[in-house]
């Protein structure tokens, strides 16, 4: 088996989706506590699925002039929402 980085063997694709979606969703960077309370986990998930999808080039980080840390979607990331949150709202059901 492979090593576990960032603690994460496999990454929950729901948990991708709700990252990447409220990223997509915003329209300009967003503050990293507000991003870990819209997509719903404690605090030390939220910075392993943070890390391991920074890793991938998915997102990016940046400390803006107040002192916080903003997280924005990258290139990569659009085009990674394209495929996986596009494929889980056509083929899984929404409640």
């Amino acid at each position: 088996m492979g090593t576990e980085e960032h603690g994460i063997k496999k990454p929950d694709l729901y948990v991708i989706a709700r990252f990447l979606e409220r990223l997509w969703t915003a329209d300009r960077p967003i503050k990293k506590t507000r991003l870990q309370m819209a997509v719903g986990l404690n605090y030390g998930t939220f910075k392993r699925y943070l890390n391991w999808m920074m890793d991938r080039g998915l997102v990016t980080s940046s400390m803006e002039d107040d002192g916080s840390e903003y997280v924005l979607l990258t290139a990569k990331g659009l085009e990674s929402y394209d495929q996986i949150v596009v494929w889980i709202n056509q083929m899984i059901p929404q409640r």
